[in-house]
């Protein structure tokens, strides 16, 4: 598979990541893709001093003579080591070829393959953000415990990657003069380990992305998919969960991810009743399952993988 991203992200390979680097220009026939990273304030007990939390893109998309039709995206979170469910969707990211792919944390734990899962991402290229069981993996975990069997599963070098990994994103899209602000975080705004859910007070969600002038919040951690249309006076905000690729939690027992038409939105008549794309594949879940049970993890795992909660 050959990753979609790859003309635009050189300054995100899976090596650099966290780490700062110069505003530079890149040019893709009618598009001009503006990149820069700077340290955003802490907000997390874990963060260290001086560690990049936040990756800053501008993406100005020019649609000149109509040569440039389209901006599609696809996000995807917490694969949780379940090999088997992200190599499915990516296959199916490879068929539906958008512009670009992000990541947007949790690849490990509660399952056997976090070492091959994290080499797949990286060798792709992906644009990937922290979750909390990245973060979780400086701690000193009791042996037996998810973390401790995580850690054992995993080369220091990965680990040592995973605990750079950026904590947000932030890039913004603009069409024929509409500009649309997207807001990558795991949990949510306020914490890695927030979780941002269907009900979260509307008011609370309003702030954070007036904050950052966010006109799509997307984020993971809850492992339950939805989309969030929000009425803030004359605009819509939109909060998007991406479920979860290898550990869903909402019944349905498909990985999942999703894909977002951002020429749609831009260009439609009626934003209010644009939708993303969220996609859920059939993979071999029995074998996923009895691998997990194979292993060192307690059998809650994969009672739970087995049941979609």
């Amino acid at each position: 598979m050959v990753c979609p991203n790859l003309p635009i992200d050189a300054k995100y390979d899976s090596e650099k990541q966290g780490k700062p680097f110069d505003a530079s220009q890149y040019h893709l026939g009618n598009i001009v893709i503006t990149h820069a990273v700077k340290e955003a304030r802490d907000r997390d007990v874990f963060q260290s001093k001086g560690r990049i939390s936040a990756i800053e893109e501008t993406a100005v998309v020019w649609n000149h003579e109509n040569q440039f039709k389209y901006m599609k995206i696809a996000f995807f979170s917490d694969v949780h080591a379940n090999l088997p469910a992200l190599k499915v969707v990516l296959k199916d990211i490879e068929r539906e070829n958008p512009d670009r792919v992000f990541c947007l944390g949790d690849m490990v734990g509660y399952h056997i393959w976090p070492e091959e899962v994290v080499r797949q991402v990286r060798k792709l290229g992906v644009p990937t953000l922290m979750g909390n069981h990245e973060e979780g993996l400086q701690l000193n975990p009791e042996i037996g415990t998810n973390g401790a069997i995580t850690l054992s599963l995993i080369s220091l070098e990965t680990k040592n990657y995973l605990l750079e990994l950026p904590r947000e994103l932030n890039t913004s899209y603009e069409l024929d003069g509409k500009k649309m602000n997207l807001w990558m975080v795991h949990g949510s705004p306020k914490a890695i380990d927030d979780y941002m859910t269907e009900d979260y007070p509307e008011q609370e969600v309003l702030s954070m992305m007036r904050e950052r002038n966010a006109d799509i919040l997307l984020c993971g951690h809850t492992h339950k998919p939805f989309h969030r249309v929000i009425q803030d006076g004359d605009k819509l905000r939109h909060v998007i969960n991406l479920g979860s690729v290898g550990k869903p939690k909402d019944g349905d027992l498909r990985a999942g991810y999703v894909l977002v038409d951002l020429y749609q939105l831009l260009s439609s008549k009626e934003p209010k009743a644009w939708q993303p794309d969220f996609r859920r594949l059939s993979y071999d879940l029995e074998s996923s399952v009895q691998a997990l049970r194979n292993s060192e993890f307690p059998d809650k795992y994969a009672d739970a993988l087995a049941q979609g909660k």
